[in-house]
């Protein structure tokens, strides 16, 4: 899920703080040897823990998409720049090729300005 959505991202957390709670309450219970008070010490700590690791973790994968994406806009910017470039040098070599397609056309059928007035001599 995308970071940008902190109710998901605190979900998350909890959902981790109580998945590792009942993990650690659950083999302590099964390694025995403890006094209630201490399997909900266990417990609690376990459950704290993983929830700090979840949050730190949540908030270092929402800072390195935040510095993707700045240098994913850098490398669109410069992407952008170069196809403008290459799109004004094509504008260019394609209204040269149309200026002498215009002067073959005027060129063509007239050997003379007498033969068809307007056109120009070809030579």
């Amino acid at each position: 899920f995308p970071p940008r959505h902190p109710p998901r991202r605190r979900s998350t957390a909890y959902y981790a703080k109580a998945g590792a709670a009942r993990r650690a309450r659950f083999a302590a219970e099964r390694d025995g040897g403890y006094a209630p008070a201490e399997i909900d010490r266990i417990a609690e700590e376990a459950g704290q823990r993983a929830f700090e690791q979840t949050v730190n973790a949540l908030d270092a994968e929402a800072a390195e998409l935040e510095a993707y994406e700045a240098r994913q806009d850098a490398l669109r910017r410069t992407a952008e720049e170069r196809n403008a470039e290459a799109l004004a040098a094509a504008a260019a070599v394609k209204a040269e090729e149309a200026e002498e397609v215009a002067l073959v056309g005027e060129c063509a059928d007239a050997n003379s300005p007498l033969i068809r007035p307007g056109s120009i001599v070809c030579t």
